[in-house]
């Protein structure tokens, strides 16, 4: 959230205890955790990768900048797939961009798919990568 990352053990539902808090450059708005590599995206500040590893110990990995203001995300295999915001881009206000995770210290944008008027939903299958849409409703795209 507002504050970074928090993780905590939860292996006792009714008695969940923090294990760290780790600052980010920007409030989180979205995350998917694949093994041990937690992925965040964080509005103005792009998308990051933190080595959750040792959950007391949470480590910063890489920071990918996205075409505008990054919003929810998913992660399939070595993808992320994250949709972003261009206020200032009239004709092309929303999408969705690729990351190649596949070395998490060093993630690499992809190819970008500018056709939303403004995601708000998205989860990534196998090679399908799933978004809602304000006006156009549910869009599915051949992942990476």
């Amino acid at each position: 959230g507002w504050d970074g990352l928090y993780i905590f053990d939860v292996s006792n539902p009714r008695a969940p205890v923090q294990l760290s808090h780790f600052d980010t450059p920007d409030w989180i708005i979205g995350m998917d955790v694949q093994e041990d590599t937690a992925v965040l995206s964080l509005g103005d500040s792009g998308l990051m990768t933190v080595d959750v590893s040792d959950p007391a110990r949470p480590l910063a990995l890489g920071v990918v900048e996205l075409p505008g203001f990054s919003g929810m995300l998913a992660v399939s295999d070595v993808w992320a797939y994250g949709i972003y915001w261009d206020e200032e881009n009239l004709e092309h206000p929303a999408g969705v961009v690729s990351v190649d995770l596949s070395d998490p210290e060093n993630p690499v944008a992809g190819p970008v798919f500018d056709g939303l008027s403004g995601g708000t939903d998205i989860i990534a299958r196998g090679d399908a990568v799933y978004v809602s849409d304000e006006t156009q409703g549910l869009l599915v795209l051949k992942g990476n």
